[in-house]
């Protein structure tokens, strides 16, 4: 039997699970998004606290707009799925 093909040890579990939280799209645009936005802020002389600030305000602004996005996307989807199955 491979190495490759071997059950995962309990061990490995939690790091699996953080991989998977963590590894997806929205993180890498996250990241992308902060280290941009601490590059342009010291080129502005910014002191650290106006760098967390203006971090802190962005990724505040971009998570709501995350939410509302959703159910502004999904409106009256399920809807017209009740009324084509004629309920």
């Amino acid at each position: 039997m491979s190495a490759s093909s071997r059950e995962p040890e309990p061990a490995d579990l939690p790091s699996k699970v953080i991989r998977a939280s963590f590894a997806t799209e929205q993180a890498v645009y996250g990241v992308i998004l902060v280290s941009g936005m601490i590059v342009v802020a010291g080129m502005h002389r910014a002191t650290s606290l106006q760098v967390l600030l203006t971090v802190v305000v962005t990724v505040l602004v971009f998570w709501i707009a995350h939410v509302y996005a959703g159910p502004v996307a999904h409106h009256g989807l399920y809807e017209h799925r009740e009324r084509s199955s004629g309920r």
